[in-house]
């Protein structure tokens, strides 16, 4: 049972029933979920004429928690009668969906993961002299732009 503030006995919050994520479901099914959290299977039909919603989850590594629900429920939301919702993830752990969401496959919301690589110095060098040309006066010699692309990559 979950208090007025939606936590259980120990004290946990169960994300599955805060008023944000009831919203969002509501965004991305175009109608309400009942209590457990599950959009009608008219959805499908009422949400056809709806747009796409892209929800991007910069820095995703930062909801992890005890039992990752917010990353279970956010990465479920495309699996719901009539959902129109697309999840994009950006993390810098590049196994976290392997590590921290195995249950992810078993659901059927496995994530496509695509992997970035990392600039390297001379790549970071020519970005930072490309964004720094458009100022009216020099800040970095390019001594002091290599030193910080060196250091950075």
């Amino acid at each position: 049972a979950l208090d007025a503030n939606g936590a259980d006995a120990n004290g946990a919050a169960d994300v599955t029933q805060l008023p944000e994520v009831a919203a969002l479901r509501q965004l991305v099914c175009g109608t309400p979920a009942d209590a457990n959290g599950r959009s009608s299977r008219n959805a499908a039909a009422a949400a056809a004429n709806q747009p796409m919603t892209v929800v991007l989850l910069d820095e995703m590594d930062q909801l992890i928690g005890k039992d990752q629900a917010i990353l279970y429920e956010l990465f479920g939301l495309p699996t719901l009668p009539g959902s129109r919702c697309v999840i994009v993830g950006v993390a810098n752990a590049i196994n976290l969906v392997e590590v921290t969401l195995p249950r992810l496959a078993a659901r059927g919301c496995e994530p496509t993961v695509v992997s970035f690589n990392a600039y390297d110095k001379d790549q970071l060098q020519r970005l930072l002299k490309q964004r720094l040309a458009g100022l009216p006066f020099a800040v970095f010699e390019d001594a002091g732009l290599e030193l910080v692309a060196r250091k950075v990559a």
